[in-house]
């Protein structure tokens, strides 16, 4: 069983390594060996993990959506302009 340190500001963990750590502290959780104070460390250190994940969801969402816009908009500008070919 890993013991996981708390999220930090400067935390340069990736996405993908904070969702296998909530992995393995499920699995610390569910397995039955934790005192109770060291499950209440292992939950809130995932709870701060999900947390962390759920922003970085939510960045990237907001991303895809400006690039789906800014896409949109191109598009829609290159049928108003009619390119050289075309005439």
């Amino acid at each position: 069983m890993r013991q996981e340190p708390l999220t930090t500001a400067d935390d340069t963990r990736n996405f993908e390594q904070r969702l296998e750590e909530i992995e393995a502290i499920v699995a610390d959780l569910e397995s039955g060996k934790l005192s109770l104070d060291e499950m209440l460390l292992r939950y809130e250190s995932g709870m701060k993990l999900i947390d962390a994940c759920q922003q970085r969801l939510a960045t990237a969402e907001l991303k895809v959506t400006e690039i789906a816009e800014a896409t949109s908009l191109n598009s829609h500008a290159s049928d108003e302009w009619p390119d050289s070919d075309d005439e």
